[in-house]
């Protein structure tokens, strides 16, 4: 019996050395330590401060356009917060300063009821206008209104 127990501690002990040898190695947590990673937020003092508020009427959709200030267009985060009864965010989109270019924020579109807010975070480069077209979503569309915040890096 203990030829056999010898045996089998042997051959245990040497099949998982050999598998432990042949296994890949786990990748280094930060590969590129002294780039950042893409999409995180400029780094910097935050201001917060609100761009304007807009309504919606009884029937038709409406679209408001909301410009930055200018020494503060690096915007870091967008808060839309309601501010009387329930409203649809159909469409947000941002136009970029840069190159022109516009981009419709997909987190920030769908309900939004007086006293809560939808926010997103944003990669912090310079925008020169948000577009934002609501409705009202009662069932005895009542009219609604809504405000925008952003905080920006400097």
């Amino acid at each position: 019996m203990t030829k056999w127990f010898v045996l089998l501690l042997t051959v245990f002990s040497l099949s998982q050395g050999g598998a432990a040898q042949e296994l890949p190695r786990p990748l280094p947590d930060d590969p590129y330590p002294r780039e950042p990673y893409p999409g995180e937020p400029p780094r910097g003092v935050e201001y917060p401060y609100s761009v304007g508020s807009g309504d919606v009427g009884r029937f038709a959709a409406k679209t408001y356009q909301f410009f930055p200030r200018t020494d503060l267009n690096r915007l870091i985060k967008i808060r839309m917060i309601g501010l009387k009864n329930k409203i649809v965010i159909n469409e947000v989109r941002l136009v970029y300063l840069d190159n022109g270019s516009e981009r419709a924020e997909l987190m920030l579109p769908g309900d939004l009821h007086a006293g809560s807010f939808r926010e997103t975070y944003l990669d912090g480069r310079p925008i020169y206008r948000i577009e934002i077209n609501a409705s009202s979503s009662n069932i005895f569309k009542k009219p609604g209104a809504y405000r925008v915040d952003v905080t920006a890096v400097r």
